[in-house]
């Protein structure tokens, strides 16, 4: 989508409609699996392929070509082989690379001076099959400060990892109707009773306070909004801090008046006059009576799969999901399975990889160049590349990161394992991480997250 620029002369001018900021920081709560000694947290494979893929060509539906990813300094070698020489799509890719700690606001500082117009900002743990352009539509009509991607998270399947998830809940508040996003609060901020502003009740008499849905870290913001947290330098999260501020001054004008939002509001009024685009063609505009120039939308996917890698168990699950969607090529062709083996329709093999005879594989899937031995049961599990797994194993909700050996007969529950590790025949173990001292010694003081 592109935007028609008179600015300063009679003729007109194509400009692209949005820029996309792709937050790859690394590891998060993906310990062991995201580490140096394996790969980054954005190249993870998903129904084996980088989880970066699915975000990459997600915008690229869109028809977005400028994206900036940024990565951090122990991902930038691996990222960078990547999105340079493997990925195949056609967006004009820049990667920044950040040498300390950022959270999702300080990152969009650090890299302001590269944004030009209107933005769409992603977490690369974010995984879309969805299509984009109602969304975007739903954006382009309404013509708000911000949209807000959100869904209904599917329910788990259990198994794949040693811990589980305990999220708090997310409570949101929004007008069905008008698809307005007008309340939003993390549940660990929520002592024992939830503060409602009278002035939220007085501007929207009614509205939906939902616990069941999931933010997926998807925005499509208007560029005066990255003016307002240049200003706001004291807001770190884009979700936790950024996010339920703007909601706020939709009907509290004080707020906005104190936070500075005002001026910034008519500045940005001023600089765009001139830039005529689908947005400013429609009638609609927001029904707020205090503020009708800040609109915060939301947009809830109703039914194609959107899901967050932000947990092991949420890793596990989408991968199990995703591979029942991909009804082609299960087995890739390059793959040998033994006729007396069996390849449940719900799992995946990828390439080069050799199955021995009498194996069984259910809900799981195998990375590239992995050996499995004979007799071997595999279940609920993810095995990523080059892992060898000798005669007689059983896995059973396991995760085996790349070049993992299990010798024979050893039997694992609900363990992961750290890459180019070698788990001793015989072994047993149940909600294990299994990993070397050395990484666990590192995993506080090396951890890099953008979230």
């Amino acid at each position: 989508m592109f935007l028609v620029d008179q600015t300063g002369t009679s003729k007109y001018q194509i400009v692209p409609e949005f820029q996309a900021v792709i937050l790859a920081g690394n590891k998060g709560h993906l310990y062991p699996l995201a580490t140096e000694d394996n790969v980054p947290k954005a190249l993870l494979p998903v129904a084996n392929r980088p989880m970066i893929s699915y975000t990459l060509q997600w915008l690229e539906q869109t028809g977005i070509q400028d994206v900036i990813v940024v990565v951090c300094p122990s991902s930038e070698t691996q990222l960078t082989h990547y999105l340079r020489t493997v990925y195949e799509g056609t967006a004009n890719i820049d990667i920044v690379v950040m040498e300390e700690y950022y959270s999702t606001a300080e990152a969009l500082r650090h890299i302001s001076s590269r944004i030009f117009r209107d933005f769409v900002v992603m977490t690369c743990d974010t995984v879309l099959l969805s299509s984009p352009q109602p969304f975007f539509d739903a954006h382009r009509s309404a013509n708000p400060a911000l949209s807000a991607l959100f869904f209904h998270p599917t329910k788990s399947e259990g198994g794949g990892g040693s811990t589980k998830d305990s999220e708090w809940p997310l409570y949101v508040g929004l007008d069905p109707r008008e698809h307005q996003l007008l309340y939003l609060k993390q549940g660990e901020r929520v002592k024992e009773n939830l503060d409602i502003r009278t002035s939220l009740l007085e501007n929207f008499q009614r509205f939906d306070l939902l616990t069941n849905l999931q933010d997926a870290h998807v925005y499509i913001f208007q560029r005066w909004v990255l003016d307002f947290i240049l200003v706001q330098k004291h807001l770190p999260s884009i979700q936790k801090d950024v996010l339920p501020l703007l909601v706020k001054c939709q009907y509290r004008s004080a707020l906005a008046e104190a936070e500075g939002l005002t001026e910034i509001l008519k500045r940005a009024k001023a600089n765009t006059k001139h830039i005529a685009s689908v947005s400013q063609w429609t009638t609609k505009r927001s029904a707020d009576p205090q503020n009708p120039a800040l609109r915060c939308n939301i947009y809830v996917e109703p039914k194609e799969f959107v899901g967050r890698a932000t947990s092991i168990p949420s890793y596990c699950d989408i991968n199990k999901q995703i591979s029942k969607m991909f009804t082609d090529q299960r087995t890739h062709p390059t793959a040998e399975v033994h006729m007396r083996s069996q390849v449940g329709a719900d799992s995946m093999v990828g390439n080069e990889t050799k199955l021995d005879e009498r194996c069984s594989v259910k809900r799981s899937v195998i990375g590239a160049h992995c050996t499995i031995g004979k007799n071997v049961k595999i279940v609920n599990s993810i095995l990523m590349d080059y892992v060898t797994i000798e005669d007689g194993v059983k896995l059973d909700g396991c995760v085996l990161c790349n070049n993992v050996k299990i010798m024979t007969k050893a039997q694992l529950k609900d363990c992961e394992v750290g890459a180019g590790l070698v788990v001793d025949p015989n072994a047993q173990a149940k909600n294990e991480r299994i990993v070397s001292s050395f990484v666990e010694g590192e995993e506080q003081d090396m951890q890099i997250n953008f979230a």
